[in-house]
């Protein structure tokens, strides 16, 4: 059998690409469309809470489309990173929520489709740093 599987990983890396930059533009467009740019209230709570607003609107927007697969995993995996890129960082949140708080967030909106991957609430705890 000669197959070349290199396009086959080619258009995957393409999709989670793409699906990376989906989730970035339905975040930013539920800022607008929640109001969130013209509200004028930039404290650290008030800010949290709209970020956390933007990803659940994100969440929603993106199950809509075909790439919900794509922006759903890459969503789940900048996460991951951005929490052991920020696992010595034991202060308080500041403007935006820590990345376990997003990650759970991520999971508790697409617990379907992420079990259908193995990525549960019991066992994302193994990807995230102690």
């Amino acid at each position: 059998l000669d197959f070349d599987i290199t396009p086959v990983i080619s258009a995957e890396a393409n999709s989670y690409w793409f699906g990376s930059i989906l989730s970035v533009v339905g975040h930013e467009l539920g800022h607008i469309c929640l109001s969130h740019t013209v509200r004028g209230d930039w404290s650290n709570s008030v800010s949290r809470n709209d970020e956390r607003q933007a990803d659940l609107f994100a969440h929603s927007v993106v199950t809509t489309t075909p790439f919900a697969k794509y922006t759903v995993l890459s969503t789940l995996f900048t996460e991951v990173v951005f929490a052991w890129l920020h696992k010595n960082h034991n202060g308080p949140a500041t403007t935006h929520p820590h990345s376990e708080e997003r990650v759970m967030n991520t999971i508790n909106s697409h617990e379907e489709l992420l079990a259908g991957y193995g990525i549960t609430k019991d066992n994302i705890g193994s990807f995230l740093p102690n």
